[in-house]
């Protein structure tokens, strides 16, 4: 019986479902730029962290400001904004503040818990 020999390759290509790579992507230098709805507490909060762990530039958006505050707290890549997602009014003022102070979203996680 003989047996085949594979060797791994790593691709010259970043796919999009490579989000560990997400944060070393750019475009014309400029940093991702994530919005994390719900970012205050559980999943969106620990995708906000991983995402500014792999550098990204978090925008954590939740009507919770002390969870936010915190979350901002222990990582500088993460900018906290006020949004309550059932307002649309706040939903465009949020998105209008992330845009002025990091620029276009390049990607959305939406963990709002209603």
């Amino acid at each position: 019986m003989t047996t085949a020999s594979t060797t791994a390759t790593t691709p010259t290509t970043i796919g999009p479902w490579d989000i560990g790579l997400f944060g070393a992507r750019t475009a014309g230098g400029k940093t991702c730029v994530v919005a994390v709805v719900g970012a205050a507490s559980g999943i969106g909060r620990a995708a906000a962290l991983f995402l500014a762990d792999i550098g990204c530039a978090v925008a954590a958006l939740d009507p919770a400001l002390d969870g936010l505050k915190s979350l901002a707290a222990e990582k500088h890549r993460i900018r906290i904004y006020n949004l309550d997602a059932l307002d649309g009014l706040s939903i465009n003022e949020s998105f209008a503040a992330v845009a002025r102070d990091l620029g276009g979203v390049d990607a959305l996680v939406n963990c709002a818990g209603i």
